[in-house]
């Protein structure tokens, strides 16, 4: 059995085919193996992770998340396939995280998986079938474990939109991160509800560099302010945490 690279989607079938041959009854032999446990499986993954993080030159490094569904719709064989935005699209979900250099953006190492079938979730950390759960519960378990991983670098964990929630973000803690936020999203700036577009047209963004922006020269403008993580439409009891607005402006 031989893999492409630290990166690579998958196990990698030998030219010669008697050669093939053994190293696909080798690959089935080692995933069939019952006594063989995911948090087994991902052992050398996590290891991996720890040797990529501590080689990488950047401060911190970046833990990229997003899902992704997997199309079994024709594969009658498999009996726990989950049904995910229609009747047609049957299969599986799967939720990856991936460690990403700060510096260089180059990937690391997946450094967490989490497969939802009908039955239940698969996760790389854990030996028994999970419960189903909600893609941002589900997320935060996974992000509060890559916390314990006891890595050499701070991390700064990436979601896209769909984590744009300032009642579940608050459930973070002093975890860093990093969402892309909706235009119509409110947040207290300056003792006042805004939403992030007028809060953005606040900002005198710093250039920061050249880009290359569909083929041609582009420019990349960068500014900030703080914010509470509070919406207009909450009552919270408590002081809302403050967090950094970060705008980001590409035009050629």
């Amino acid at each position: 059995m031989t893999v492409n690279s630290s990166n690579a989607p998958g196990v990698k079938s030998l030219r010669h085919h008697t050669q093939s041959w053994a190293s696909t009854q080798a690959t089935w032999r080692f995933y069939h193996n019952e006594d063989v446990t995911f948090p087994m499986l991902s052992g050398p993954m996590l290891g991996l992770a720890r040797s990529g993080v501590k080689e990488s030159q950047s401060r911190y490094v970046l833990m990229a998340h997003d899902w992704c569904h997997i199309n079994f719709a024709k594969h009658h064989s498999k009996l726990d396939k989950t049904k995910m935005s229609h009747a047609l699209d049957v299969g599986y979900e799967l939720q990856a995280s991936l460690l990403v250099d700060a510096n260089t953006g180059a990937p690391i190492a997946p450094a967490g998986l989490n497969l939802l079938t009908s039955n239940g979730i698969y996760q790389c950390r854990s030996q028994e079938l999970q419960p189903k759960q909600s893609h941002l519960d589900s997320l935060f378990d996974s992000i509060h474990w890559q916390e314990q991983l006891d890595l050499d670098k701070p991390l700064v964990h990436v979601v896209d939109r769909e984590a744009d929630s300032a009642k579940d973000l608050r459930r973070l803690g002093s975890v860093h991160w990093l969402t892309r936020t909706k235009k119509g999203s409110t947040f207290r700036h300056e003792g006042q509800f805004k939403t992030a577009e007028i809060i953005s047209r606040t900002i005198s963004p710093d250039l920061k560099g050249v880009i290359s922006l569909r083929g041609k020269e582009g420019y990349l403008f960068v500014g900030e302010t703080t914010v509470e993580l509070h919406r207009k439409s909450e009552k919270l009891a408590s002081a809302a945490p403050t967090c950094r607005f970060v705008m980001s402006l590409v035009t050629d």
